[in-house]
C-alpha cells in the first residue's frame, strides 16, 4: 500500500501541472499507458506564439509584461487542459503542447485541431481584455503537426521533465512561424 501511495504521489507530482485532472486520474487507474523512459510515439504537436510580444516588451513596464503574459498563459492553459492536451513547456510567450502522450487516444489529432480553434476564440477574449486596459493588441500564430517523436523524461538528475524531441517538433515550430496571427 505504501508503494502504491508513493507511485501515485509521484505520478500526480510529475504530471499534475501539465495534464488535466481526469487524464492524471486515468494514469493512476491504469499506469500501463504511461512510459517514463524514452519511446517512439506518434503524436500531434501544437505550438503557438504571440506576434509582436517581444517588441511590446520594450514599451511596457516589467510588471505589465509579466501580468499580461501570465493572463495569456492562464487563458491558453485552460483551453489546452479542456481539450486534454499535455503542456510540454512554456517558451517565453510560446506554448508547446502534446496530444498523444503520456496517454495515446484515437482522437488525439481531432482534439488538437479543436484545441487550436478554441485557442483562437480565447485569443479574441484576451485581446478584448488587453484593449480594456489600454494594452497593445496582440495576435497569435498556431502550428499543428502529427508525426513521430521521442517522448520521455528528459534532462539531468537535478532537473528532469517529461517532454518530446524530434523532427516533428521542429517542423511544428517552423509551421507556426508561417501562420498569420
Amino acid at each position: 500500500a505504501k508503494q502504491l501511495e508513493r507511485r501515485n504521489a509521484f505520478i500526480t507530482r510529475t504530471f499534475g501541472r501539465y495534464l488535466s485532472d481526469d487524464v492524471v486520474e486515468r494514469i493512476l487507474d491504469d499506469p500501463r499507458g504511461l512510459s517514463l523512459g524514452g519511446e517512439l510515439r506518434t503524436v500531434t504537436v501544437l505550438m503557438n506564439d504571440l506576434r509582436g510580444f517581444t517588441s511590446m516588451c520594450e514599451r511596457l513596464r516589467p510588471a505589465e509584461v509579466v501580468a499580461l503574459l501570465n493572463r495569456y498563459l492562464e487563458c491558453m492553459t485552460a483551453v489546452i487542459l479542456e481539450h486534454e492536451g499535455t503542456i510540454d513547456e512554456f517558451i517565453g510567450d510560446a506554448i508547446l503542447v502534446i496530444f498523444g502522450a503520456p496517454l495515446a487516444r484515437p482522437d488525439d489529432a481531432r482534439r488538437a485541431v479543436a484545441c487550436a480553434l478554441s485557442m483562437m476564440l480565447a485569443m479574441d477574449e484576451f485581446s478584448a481584455w488587453c484593449l480594456e486596459r489600454g494594452l497593445p493588441q496582440l495576435e497569435m500564430g498556431i502550428g499543428l503537426n502529427t508525426g513521430d517523436v521521442i517522448v520521455g523524461n528528459i534532462g539531468s538528475e537535478r532537473r528532469l521533465k517529461y517532454g518530446i524531441v524530434g523532427a516533428t517538433v521542429n517542423l511544428t515550430s517552423r509551421i507556426e512561424t508561417y501562420t498569420v496571427g
